[in-house]
């Protein structure tokens, strides 16, 4: 979890290098701006819920009441990152 949030930073630092390449070149339009910061907020929406996840897991293996009454939810929060996931690879990042 945390190499995945290193490297969440990472993409981070490097988006915000690229964005201000784009500023100094006057690429960047504001609804290419708006775009990119949807899918921003949609990047950590995907990184909240895999961190929820995982504390449900956690709260699961304490309790064997837990973990039937946190099962359709961790089936239901995975399958949203599916779909997150296959929005985040086909939209196009400006």
């Amino acid at each position: 979890m945390r190499e995945l949030m290193q490297l969440k930073e990472t993409e981070r630092e490097l988006e915000k290098c690229f964005q201000t390449l784009q500023k100094r070149n006057g690429m960047s339009t504001p609804t290419e701006k708006n775009h990119n910061k949807h899918l921003d907020v949609l990047q950590d929406y995907k990184l909240y819920l895999i961190t929820y996840i995982q504390e449900l897991e956690k709260m699961d293996r304490q309790s064997e009441f837990a973990k039937k009454w946190n099962e359709t939810t961790i089936k239901e929060r995975k399958e949203e990152i599916i779909v997150i996931d296959k929005i985040l690879k086909n939209l196009v990042r400006f």
